[in-house]
């Protein structure tokens, strides 16, 4: 061991900083991009949940989850493959990639108009089968894209990809809105998904550098390289799926689609963290995390950096939106939204800690070590089932929530101790570096608790409050960062902007 370490880290040194700062600011991207993706369905949503009503988003996510359960037991991964493969520039395994991809999406659309039907009875929504046959063609859409999109991102280079895919999200949802206003129901939501995807799947097409935008083709070779990436992820993306679609198949058949439109709302504003978590910092740590993977010093302090940072952003947020609760939804969604009392808190909660799993999980896609996010998945889903079984009856859907809760908390438990037993890592190491983020979120709602005791402040308060928390964390995040890179004239403006002395 002592003879390598001067080769190592010689080898790493000049390297150190180059990663670093492409990861940085592959990072960056990727949370514009990411985050103002977030931003405009937010908006979007706020004008739909004014035009549609709960039932409309409950039979969208009840067809989501049959689309989700064939996504999910079709998943061959020329994506993650383009990205974490070494062969993935070479323009026959893009080919391959995209033939494969192409043959899944058309099989999948099939298979989803025959099923179509039973679907919408098993929901117990007869009615709406010509929703779920209309969702049916997501799949074919979406195999159009082409994955020669992704060999940038795996470059970490991010700029193109996030502007084009910004403007196809910009330009769907506005489709969404005006369908909105045309139809007035539910299929609105799904033809806007649809055109989404669409104008994503072109985005892809200009995206992809000239040297692989080549026809689809199967080529064996990288073919069955390709299969043997999916085969080592099988069941994974069955098992995200359960986790993310149980609440719909627990809640719409028992309680309804408006019951699961309510649900489905809240949790997708308490979710915005979580995928940003899982869309930005996943596209970028799976090649960093692949890069480092044959330096352990390097991994592992890049580990407890993006446990950190995460926890600190998203736990933090968490305990504020938990302080809040109800008046949240209630005054961005309208009064319909509002929820059951303690709903909008558990999935706050749960969408915080959801948060942080999700930048902890590309860490093993990146190691090409998908098996293990497979064992994470099954721990969450067992934990999910066996409390929200326990719980609905009882609680309804604050027992659901609960449950999501329970998941996402037993999912980083086992992903640290899966870390600790492939890499080294110690599980003291990550649950401390968790700790600030535990205790931000845990303090911010112990102080808001303790004003609603002694001032009771109105809705328009205590949402002005959340919002100048949020600036001020948000302005000590920048501060030094903005000292490192400004010219020195600027940095003492700079931080006293911010609120940092220079």
């Amino acid at each position: 061991m002592t003879a390598t370490r001067p080769v190592t880290r010689a080898a790493a040194g000049p390297e150190a900083p180059r990663l670093g700062t492409r990861v940085r600011r592959g990072l960056a991207w990727q949370l514009m991009g990411r985050g103002g993706d977030q931003l405009v369905r937010l908006l979007a949503n706020l004008v739909l949940a004014r035009l549609l009503a709960p039932e409309d988003f409950g039979l969208l996510g009840m067809a989501a989850a049959g689309l989700a359960l064939a996504d999910a037991m079709a998943f061959v991964g020329t994506d993650q493959a383009v990205m974490a493969d070494r062969r993935g520039r070479r323009p026959r395994f893009v080919a391959t990639a995209w033939a494969l991809s192409l043959i899944r999406g058309l099989m999948m659309s099939i298979a989803l108009l025959l099923l179509a039907a039973p679907l919408a009875r098993g929901f117990g929504q007869p009615q709406a089968a010509g929703l779920f046959m209309l969702i049916a063609l997501q799949p074919a859409i979406a195999a159009v894209a082409h994955p020669g999109a992704f060999i940038p991102l795996r470059e970490l280079r991010f700029a193109r990809w996030t502007i084009m895919r910004l403007l196809a999200v910009i330009l769907g949802t506005a489709a969404t809105v005006v369908l909105a206003l045309r139809l007035g129901d539910a299929r609105a939501l799904v033809l806007g998904q649809l055109a989404t995807t669409g104008l994503t799947a072109i985005a892809s097409l200009a995206i992809t550098p000239r040297r692989v935008r080549v026809r689809p083709w199967i080529h064996r070779r990288h073919a069955r390289g390709l299969l043997r990436f999916s085969a080592g992820a099988i069941g994974t993306p069955l098992l995200i799926m359960g986790v993310a679609q149980l609440p719909a198949v627990l809640i719409g058949p028992v309680l309804g689609p408006a019951a699961l439109g309510v649900f489905a709302m809240l949790r997708r504003l308490c979710d915005t963290g979580q995928q940003l978590a899982v869309q930005a910092a996943g596209s970028v740590l799976v090649p960093a995390a692949a890069r480092l993977a044959d330096d352990p010093a390097r991994f592992a302090a890049a580990w407890r950096q993006a446990v950190g940072t995460s926890g600190l952003a998203a736990l933090g947020a968490a305990g504020m939106l938990a302080w809040l609760g109800g008046d949240v939804p209630a005054t961005l969604l309208g009064p319909a939204f509002r929820g059951e009392a303690g709903l909008f808190t558990a999935l706050a909660v749960a969408g915080g800690l959801s948060a942080v799993l999700g930048v902890m999980g590309p860490f093993f896609w990146g190691l090409a070590r998908p098996d293990l996010d497979r064992l994470v998945q099954a721990a969450r889903l067992v934990v999910m089932g066996v409390v929200a079984i326990g719980l609905m009856n009882a609680l309804g859907v604050v027992g659901v929530a609960a449950a999501l809760v329970a998941s996402a908390a037993a999912g980083i438990l086992a992903t640290a101790v899966l870390m600790h037993r492939t890499r080294g890592i110690a599980i003291t190491a990550t649950l401390r570096a968790l700790l600030p983020g535990l205790a931000l979120g845990g303090g911010l709602w112990v102080a808001g608790a303790l004003l609603d005791l002694l001032a009771t402040p109105p809705t328009a308060m205590r949402l002005a409050i959340a919002t100048a928390a949020a600036a001020v964390a948000a302005g000590f995040w920048l501060a030094p960062r903005l000292r490192r890179r400004l010219p020195s004239g600027l940095r003492g403006p700079a931080a006293l902007a911010t609120g940092v002395s220079s």
